[in-house]
């Protein structure tokens, strides 16, 4: 049995030169076409004209099952590299187009089948010429528009799916994935009368799959989105007592810091009426200026922070500036006016992103000559901005072998800034941008303000 219908394009396989347009080119470029199409509106994505020819050669050839699965994964395959190039996790992507697939075999084989026996009551012995491809297109036309309008009714439902599930259980989605390729075995033995079922069972079997794979996608999403959002409460419930922890590690140093003043103040009255100079000079020296000065850098740190709003974010940072001063960095954080995380990214992916980046910025920073770190956070025209820049040991860093010059420096930083591209590749709409100058390196992230 062969795979692949390789005489599809050929015109002599056909009565007439019109029935080869017609058939061959025409039709099999909308079908193609329409599960391409199906897929952009799924996703919100523009295609260009061109992959749709591609789509329309690559499904025209297929016409067994195993034909349509090697369809499905080529065309993954090209929306992954080609149309995305590569910004999206490939894990969305099959997704996406292995349940668009899903959709549009079986409702094109059930309108289909509606289509044929509707046209069958008003001409019960249509003519060839109808029946292969007039019809062909009205089937394809009405099975357009029940597909194009079930996506929006499951956008909503598959967006969350592909945040919550795939990203997270890929291995749960590759099996939901498999189990409609699985689906579409059933549906072409009953086209190809390898399994004789009446038609009514066709269309309940049809119905009972389709209402399982959506009911399947929204209740797992709604599970692991309830998953998410109890282990993000209980994250910002740990930030906000490590936080509040902080403070109160502060407000017990300030407590010291007056008792030790008043002891040291009544030192320097002694050492002052005995006009003992060198004793105040050494007493001064030694505990006023490195205790004013620890105290100091806290409440700065602390006031520079007060403009965030996102308390998992002001843990965060303040603890990434506290390790920097502890190793003798110099840290800058500029947040001028009140500001929030935008909604387009998620708080817990935004935590991980920024820690990678900090922690790779204060690892680089170490080994550099002016030894500092800035950190800055600002919206400017419906773009939200978030720079994390180091100083660098070498004048200019080649962005092209970030990734190895990186991994040198630790293991860490290799697995690190991997992750960091899987967590952004959720995001196609977050822009992530590199330079480096002077001796100087700068991450950009660039967050829409609307999702």
């Amino acid at each position: 049995m062969p795979y692949f219908a390789i005489p599809t394009f050929i015109p002599t396989q056909y009565p007439s030169l019109w029935a080869w347009l017609s058939s061959a080119v025409l039709f099999n470029l909308c079908y193609g076409s329409m599960f391409l199409y199906a897929y952009s509106r799924l996703t919100k994505t523009r295609i260009a004209p061109i992959y749709y020819v591609i789509a329309g050669i690559i499904y025209a050839f297929a016409i067994t099952i195993i034909g349509t699965t090697f369809a499905i994964i080529l065309m993954t395959l090209v929306l992954y590299y080609f149309v995305l190039h590569k910004r999206t996790d490939l894990n969305i992507v099959a997704a996406q187009f292995f349940y668009t697939n899903f959709l549009c075999n079986w409702l094109y084989g059930l309108i289909g089948q509606f289509v044929t026996l509707s046209y069958r009551t008003i001409s019960p012995t249509p003519t060839y010429f109808v029946s292969f491809y007039q019809l062909s297109f009205i089937r394809l036309a009405c099975a357009l528009v029940v597909i194009l309008y079930v996506i929006k009714l499951t956008t909503k439902y598959f967006e969350s799916y592909s945040r919550y599930v795939v990203t997270q259980t890929p291995l749960l989605a590759w099996c939901f994935n498999i189990s409609t390729i699985a689906s579409l075995y059933l549906l072409y033995a009953i086209n190809y009368r390898m399994l004789s079922v009446s038609l009514s069972i066709f269309y309940l079997l049809g119905s009972i799959l389709l209402i399982c794979g959506i009911w399947f996608i929204k209740h797992t999403a709604d599970y692991y989105k309830f998953k998410t959002l109890s282990y993000s409460t209980m994250f910002e419930l740990t930030e906000l007592q490590q936080y509040t922890s902080q403070i109160e590690v502060m407000y017990d140093d300030m407590r010291r810091f007056r008792h030790d003043y008043k002891n040291i103040l009544y030192s320097l009255s002694s050492a002052i009426d005995t006009n003992d100079i060198e004793l105040v000079k050494k007493a001064f020296d030694s505990v006023v200026i490195p205790t004013q000065r620890n105290v100091t850098t806290s409440t700065s740190v602390l006031a520079d922070l007060k403009n965030l709003q996102n308390i998992e974010l002001k843990s965060l940072i303040y603890n990434k500036i506290m390790q920097a001063l502890d190793q003798g960095l110099t840290f800058e954080v500029e947040i001028e006016h009140k500001i929030k995380l935008a909604e387009a990214f998620d708080l817990l992916d935004a935590v991980r992103c920024i820690s990678i980046l900090l922690d790779n910025a204060i690892n680089a920073t170490v080994n550099s000559k002016e030894k500092k770190v800035n950190f800055s956070f600002f919206d400017s025209e419906g773009i939200q901005y978030l720079i994390i820049g180091n100083s660098t040991k070498e004048e200019m860093i080649d962005l092209s072998t970030l990734a190895q010059q990186e991994s040198k420096l630790g293991s860490s930083h290799g697995i690190g800034l991997k992750n960091l591209q899987m967590i952004l590749a959720r995001y196609p709409n977050i822009q992530d941008n590199c330079r480096s100058n002077n001796y100087w390196f700068e991450q950009v992230l660039m967050i829409p303000l609307k999702a």
